[in-house]
Protein backbone atom coordinates (compact mmCIF):
# COMPACT_ATOMS: atom_id res chain seq x y z
CA UNK A 1 0.00 0.00 0.00
CA UNK A 2 1.21 3.68 -0.84
CA UNK A 3 0.39 6.89 0.43
CA UNK A 4 0.29 9.09 -2.87
CA UNK A 5 -0.10 12.57 -0.85
CA UNK A 6 0.10 13.90 3.37
CA UNK A 7 -1.83 16.60 2.77
CA UNK A 8 -5.25 17.39 5.10
CA UNK A 9 -4.03 13.41 6.48
CA UNK A 10 -4.44 13.36 10.24
CA UNK A 11 -0.85 11.83 11.82
CA UNK A 12 -0.89 10.43 15.19
CA UNK A 13 3.08 10.18 16.67
CA UNK A 14 4.51 8.72 19.66
CA UNK A 15 7.70 9.80 21.18
CA UNK A 16 7.66 13.15 19.28
CA UNK A 17 8.81 16.14 22.21
CA UNK A 18 12.38 15.50 20.13
CA UNK A 19 14.71 13.60 18.37
CA UNK A 20 13.08 11.27 14.92
CA UNK A 21 9.49 11.61 16.61
CA UNK A 22 10.01 15.62 16.32
CA UNK A 23 11.68 15.54 12.72
CA UNK A 24 8.56 13.52 11.39
CA UNK A 25 6.23 15.95 12.96
CA UNK A 26 8.12 19.11 11.39
CA UNK A 27 8.33 16.49 8.37
CA UNK A 28 4.53 15.95 7.79
CA UNK A 29 3.38 19.49 9.08
CA UNK A 30 5.31 21.02 6.14
CA UNK A 31 3.33 18.70 3.51
CA UNK A 32 -0.08 19.65 4.91
CA UNK A 33 -0.88 17.42 7.36
CA UNK A 34 -2.75 17.82 10.86
CA UNK A 35 -0.39 16.35 13.47
CA UNK A 36 -1.49 15.20 16.70
CA UNK A 37 2.34 14.43 18.99
CA UNK A 38 2.26 12.47 21.90
CA UNK A 39 4.72 12.01 24.72
CA UNK A 40 5.21 11.56 28.60
CA UNK A 41 6.89 14.98 29.46
CA UNK A 42 4.07 17.82 29.22
CA UNK A 43 6.78 20.02 29.47
CA UNK A 44 8.79 18.64 26.61
CA UNK A 45 5.47 18.63 24.72
CA UNK A 46 4.88 22.33 25.23
CA UNK A 47 8.29 23.33 23.92
CA UNK A 48 8.23 20.80 20.82
CA UNK A 49 4.96 22.43 20.10
CA UNK A 50 6.17 25.66 20.10
CA UNK A 51 8.71 24.82 17.94
CA UNK A 52 6.71 23.01 14.97
CA UNK A 53 4.82 26.56 14.58
CA UNK A 54 7.52 28.63 14.67
CA UNK A 55 9.45 25.97 12.18
CA UNK A 56 6.46 25.14 10.08
CA UNK A 57 4.16 28.27 10.19
CA UNK A 58 1.17 25.33 9.71
CA UNK A 59 -1.47 28.09 10.14
CA UNK A 60 -4.09 26.08 8.43
CA UNK A 61 -3.09 22.79 9.99
CA UNK A 62 -4.02 21.27 13.15
CA UNK A 63 -1.46 20.41 15.49
CA UNK A 64 -2.29 19.13 18.66
CA UNK A 65 0.21 17.95 21.82
CA UNK A 66 -1.23 15.58 24.40
CA UNK A 67 0.69 14.13 27.01
CA UNK A 68 0.84 10.18 27.51
CA UNK A 69 2.46 7.57 29.16
CA UNK A 70 2.24 4.71 26.37
CA UNK A 71 3.65 1.96 28.98
CA UNK A 72 0.29 2.65 30.71
CA UNK A 73 -2.54 0.40 28.99
CA UNK A 74 -4.84 1.93 30.67
CA UNK A 75 -3.98 5.46 29.92
CA UNK A 76 -3.59 4.89 26.58
CA UNK A 77 -7.12 3.53 25.78
CA UNK A 78 -8.41 6.59 28.45
CA UNK A 79 -6.53 9.20 25.96
CA UNK A 80 -7.08 7.84 22.59
CA UNK A 81 -10.44 7.50 22.38
CA UNK A 82 -11.10 10.64 23.96
CA UNK A 83 -8.15 11.85 21.21
CA UNK A 84 -9.75 9.59 18.64
CA UNK A 85 -13.24 11.87 19.37
CA UNK A 86 -12.03 15.15 18.87
CA UNK A 87 -9.13 15.07 15.91
CA UNK A 88 -10.28 11.72 14.13
CA UNK A 89 -9.14 8.60 13.61
CA UNK A 90 -5.64 8.59 12.32
CA UNK A 91 -4.81 7.86 8.56
CA UNK A 92 -1.04 7.54 9.78
CA UNK A 93 0.52 5.83 13.11
CA UNK A 94 4.29 6.34 14.03
CA UNK A 95 4.92 4.41 16.95
CA UNK A 96 8.13 5.94 17.95
CA UNK A 97 9.09 5.45 21.76
CA UNK A 98 12.13 3.89 22.44
CA UNK A 99 14.51 3.10 25.05
CA UNK A 100 18.49 2.21 24.70
CA UNK A 101 21.08 1.73 28.10
CA UNK A 102 23.98 0.14 26.34
CA UNK A 103 25.71 -2.65 28.58
CA UNK A 104 27.31 -5.54 28.77
CA UNK A 105 24.89 -8.68 29.16
CA UNK A 106 25.63 -9.51 32.30
CA UNK A 107 25.62 -5.92 33.93
CA UNK A 108 21.56 -5.41 32.50
CA UNK A 109 19.74 -6.33 35.62
CA UNK A 110 16.02 -8.02 35.12
CA UNK A 111 14.75 -4.71 35.50
CA UNK A 112 16.47 -2.93 32.84
CA UNK A 113 15.79 -6.07 30.66
CA UNK A 114 11.85 -5.91 31.02
CA UNK A 115 11.48 -2.25 30.79
CA UNK A 116 13.24 -2.00 27.74
CA UNK A 117 11.07 -4.78 26.20
CA UNK A 118 7.92 -2.93 27.86
CA UNK A 119 8.90 0.91 26.42
CA UNK A 120 10.34 -0.80 22.88
CA UNK A 121 7.49 -2.99 22.23
CA UNK A 122 4.30 -3.58 24.31
CA UNK A 123 4.15 0.35 24.17
CA UNK A 124 3.28 -0.37 20.23
CA UNK A 125 0.88 -2.87 21.36
CA UNK A 126 -0.57 -0.26 23.29
CA UNK A 127 -1.16 1.57 20.97
CA UNK A 128 -2.12 -0.32 17.94
CA UNK A 129 -4.75 -2.92 19.95
CA UNK A 130 -7.11 0.16 20.46
CA UNK A 131 -6.41 2.07 17.03
CA UNK A 132 -5.82 -0.43 14.54
CA UNK A 133 -10.07 -1.62 14.74
CA UNK A 134 -10.69 2.18 14.39
CA UNK A 135 -8.62 2.33 11.15
CA UNK A 136 -10.36 -0.94 9.48
CA UNK A 137 -13.42 1.55 8.95
CA UNK A 138 -11.30 3.84 6.90
CA UNK A 139 -8.10 2.35 6.05
CA UNK A 140 -4.58 4.12 6.91
CA UNK A 141 -0.77 3.42 7.33
CA UNK A 142 1.26 2.28 10.40
CA UNK A 143 5.06 3.12 10.60
CA UNK A 144 6.89 0.89 13.70
CA UNK A 145 10.52 2.30 14.57
CA UNK A 146 13.11 -0.38 14.83
CA UNK A 147 16.11 0.24 14.21
CA UNK A 148 19.39 -1.31 12.61
CA UNK A 149 20.30 -3.46 15.61
CA UNK A 150 15.98 -4.74 15.10
CA UNK A 151 18.18 -7.13 12.29
CA UNK A 152 21.85 -7.01 13.33
CA UNK A 153 22.98 -7.46 16.74
CA UNK A 154 25.37 -5.43 18.56
CA UNK A 155 27.66 -5.78 21.83
CA UNK A 156 26.01 -3.92 24.26
CA UNK A 157 22.63 -4.31 22.91
CA UNK A 158 21.29 -7.46 24.65
CA UNK A 159 18.26 -6.18 25.54
CA UNK A 160 17.36 -3.25 23.05
CA UNK A 161 17.97 -5.81 19.87
CA UNK A 162 16.16 -8.23 21.66
CA UNK A 163 13.11 -5.58 21.45
CA UNK A 164 14.11 -4.31 17.93
CA UNK A 165 13.81 -7.75 16.39
CA UNK A 166 10.64 -8.30 17.76
CA UNK A 167 9.33 -4.96 16.54
CA UNK A 168 9.90 -5.95 12.78
CA UNK A 169 8.72 -9.61 13.77
CA UNK A 170 5.59 -8.09 14.78
CA UNK A 171 4.75 -5.56 12.29
CA UNK A 172 6.02 -8.24 9.37
CA UNK A 173 2.29 -10.15 11.09
CA UNK A 174 0.34 -7.24 11.18
CA UNK A 175 0.90 -6.21 7.75
CA UNK A 176 -0.34 -9.84 7.08
CA UNK A 177 -3.10 -9.70 9.02
CA UNK A 178 -4.26 -6.38 7.97
CA UNK A 179 -3.33 -6.04 4.29
CA UNK A 180 -7.49 -6.95 3.11
CA UNK A 181 -8.61 -4.17 5.79
CA UNK A 182 -6.36 -1.72 3.32
CA UNK A 183 -3.68 -0.76 6.43
CA UNK A 184 -0.32 -0.57 5.33
CA UNK A 185 2.86 -1.28 7.30
CA UNK A 186 6.46 0.12 7.35
CA UNK A 187 9.10 -0.28 9.92
CA UNK A 188 11.64 2.26 10.14
CA UNK A 189 15.38 1.03 10.65
CA UNK A 190 17.76 4.19 11.61
CA UNK A 191 21.43 3.46 11.79
CA UNK A 192 22.89 6.11 15.20
CA UNK A 193 21.27 8.91 14.99
CA UNK A 194 21.70 12.56 15.82
CA UNK A 195 18.83 12.44 18.65
CA UNK A 196 19.28 13.13 22.49
CA UNK A 197 18.61 10.13 22.67
CA UNK A 198 21.86 8.96 21.17
CA UNK A 199 23.81 10.84 23.16
CA UNK A 200 22.25 9.11 26.70
CA UNK A 201 23.69 5.99 24.79
CA UNK A 202 26.86 7.09 24.30
CA UNK A 203 27.23 7.54 28.17
CA UNK A 204 27.22 3.90 29.11
CA UNK A 205 28.20 2.07 25.79
CA UNK A 206 30.90 -0.79 26.96
CA UNK A 207 34.37 0.11 25.44
CA UNK A 208 34.28 -2.53 22.36
CA UNK A 209 30.64 -1.50 21.61
CA UNK A 210 31.83 2.56 21.14
CA UNK A 211 35.43 1.56 19.27
CA UNK A 212 33.20 0.05 16.36
CA UNK A 213 31.09 2.92 16.22
CA UNK A 214 33.71 5.69 16.08
CA UNK A 215 34.10 5.01 12.48
CA UNK A 216 30.39 4.90 11.98
CA UNK A 217 29.02 8.80 10.66
CA UNK A 218 25.60 9.28 12.53
CA UNK A 219 22.52 10.58 10.57
CA UNK A 220 20.62 13.11 11.25
CA UNK A 221 16.94 13.18 12.78
CA UNK A 222 16.07 15.45 9.81
CA UNK A 223 17.07 12.88 6.99
CA UNK A 224 15.99 9.80 8.89
CA UNK A 225 11.90 11.33 9.00
CA UNK A 226 12.45 12.45 5.15
CA UNK A 227 13.31 8.82 4.11
CA UNK A 228 10.34 7.49 6.54
CA UNK A 229 8.28 9.60 4.25
CA UNK A 230 9.72 8.47 1.56
CA UNK A 231 9.42 5.16 2.39
CA UNK A 232 5.35 5.39 2.98
CA UNK A 233 4.92 7.10 -0.45
CA UNK A 234 6.23 4.04 -1.89
CA UNK A 235 4.83 1.82 0.36
CA UNK A 236 8.22 -0.01 1.41
CA UNK A 237 7.90 -2.33 4.10
CA UNK A 238 11.51 -1.73 5.99
CA UNK A 239 12.79 1.51 5.57
CA UNK A 240 16.68 1.48 5.87
CA UNK A 241 17.40 5.79 5.98
CA UNK A 242 21.76 5.77 5.07
CA UNK A 243 23.24 4.01 2.00
CA UNK A 244 25.49 1.88 5.01
CA UNK A 245 21.96 0.76 6.82
CA UNK A 246 20.82 -0.32 3.48
CA UNK A 247 23.82 -2.46 2.17
CA UNK A 248 24.14 -3.62 5.86
CA UNK A 249 21.01 -5.22 5.22
CA UNK A 250 21.82 -6.54 2.32
CA UNK A 251 24.49 -8.50 3.39
CA UNK A 252 22.74 -9.36 6.35
CA UNK A 253 20.46 -11.31 3.96
CA UNK A 254 22.39 -12.96 1.87
CA UNK A 255 25.74 -13.10 3.51
CA UNK A 256 25.11 -13.12 7.19
CA UNK A 257 28.42 -14.79 7.57
CA UNK A 258 30.32 -12.05 6.38
CA UNK A 259 28.82 -9.40 8.59
CA UNK A 260 29.59 -11.85 11.86
CA UNK A 261 33.24 -11.74 10.31
CA UNK A 262 33.17 -7.35 10.29
CA UNK A 263 31.68 -7.24 13.65
CA UNK A 264 34.27 -9.89 14.64
CA UNK A 265 37.08 -8.17 13.50
CA UNK A 266 36.05 -4.76 14.50
CA UNK A 267 35.60 -5.94 18.34
CA UNK A 268 38.94 -8.15 17.76
CA UNK A 269 40.92 -4.59 16.93
CA UNK A 270 39.28 -2.67 20.08
CA UNK A 271 40.55 -5.28 22.65
CA UNK A 272 44.05 -5.40 21.21
CA UNK A 273 43.76 -1.60 20.81
CA UNK A 274 42.42 -1.45 24.86
CA UNK A 275 45.53 -4.26 25.03
CA UNK A 276 48.31 -2.32 23.66
CA UNK A 277 47.11 0.40 25.69
CA UNK A 278 46.90 -1.07 28.83
CA UNK A 279 50.17 -2.54 28.23
CA UNK A 280 51.53 1.24 27.61
CA UNK A 281 49.98 2.34 31.10
CA UNK A 282 51.76 -0.25 32.84
CA UNK A 283 55.04 0.22 31.03
CA UNK A 284 55.11 3.77 31.93
CA UNK A 285 53.61 2.98 35.53
CA UNK A 286 56.83 0.52 35.76
CA UNK A 287 59.41 3.46 34.07
CA UNK A 288 58.24 5.67 36.94
CA UNK A 289 58.82 3.62 39.74
CA UNK A 290 62.28 2.48 38.59
CA UNK A 291 63.01 5.96 38.38
CA UNK A 292 61.60 6.73 41.92
CA UNK A 293 63.94 4.02 43.32
CA UNK A 294 66.89 5.19 41.68
CA UNK A 295 66.79 8.75 42.90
Amino acid sequence: MKVKSFENKCVYIFGASEGIGFALAEEFLLLGAHVVIFSRSAKKLDTAKKMLFKETKCSTQDLQAISLDVTSFSQVKKILFSTVKNEGIPDIIINNVGRAIPAYFEKISEKQFRETIEINVMTSYHTLSVLLPLMKKKGGYVVNVSSMLGFMGMIGYADYAAAKFGIIGLTEALRNEYRSQNIGFSVLCPPDTLTPGFERENKTKPYETEAVSESIKPVTAQAVARSCLQGIKKGKFLINTSFLAKLTWFIKQHFPGLIFSIIDGDVKKALQKRQRSNDGRKGAHSTTGKNKKGS
